[in-house]
């Protein structure tokens, strides 16, 4: 590739990240979905997929031609089908968080904050379950699984009203 088709490629990943920072930067990748869409619905095709078919890849100027052989491969249409878009993207942003090569600066640390956030509330709803289901040692289990208080510091006030109010999301 020559340096003038390189230069092409950051520009074009560049503009990507601009477009698709809403997704990477959600806490609830449900809220993106159309007609109440939910993540699961993807996880376990996706996996498949990437398994057998095409791992994840690091750009976002691959989303299109990825998405694409996913939805083929699952059999998705209509709502399921621009889900499944938006899924892979938010893949896409995980792989490119872990191998931090997020090309915008202003998006490397409110992504790492996103990604925190979202962690700390995986591991809020597995102790709470844990405590629905009775199979918490005690009911202090949640307090030492999450420091809320670092939860409030890390996240922002602003991320957790995400938590709590809808996103409007361009159609």
């Amino acid at each position: 590739m020559n340096e003038l088709a390189q230069v092409q490629v950051v520009s074009s990943e560049l503009l990507f990240e601009q477009q698709y920072a809403p997704i990477a930067l959600t806490l609830d990748i449900n809220l993106m979905f159309i007609n109440e869409g939910k993540y699961q619905q993807f996880t376990i095709k996706y996996s498949k997929f990437s398994n057998k078919n095409e791992t994840t890849p690091l750009m976002l100027v691959e989303a299109n031609a990825h998405a694409t052989a996913f939805i083929e491969y699952a059999g998705y249409t209509g709502d399921k089908a621009t889900n499944a878009v938006v899924w892979v993207i938010s893949r896409i942003w995980k792989k490119k968080g872990k191998n931090k090569f997020i090309l915008t600066p202003e998006l490397q640390p409110k992504y790492a904050e996103a990604e925190a956030a979202r962690k700390q509330k995986v591991e809020i709803h597995k102790a709470v379950s844990k405590i629905a289901k009775g199979k918490a040692e005690d009911s202090f289990e949640v307090g030492l699984k999450i420091n809320v208080s670092q939860l409030l510091g890390d996240a922002g006030a602003h991320q957790l009203m995400q938590l709590t109010q809808e996103v409007e999301v361009e159609k």
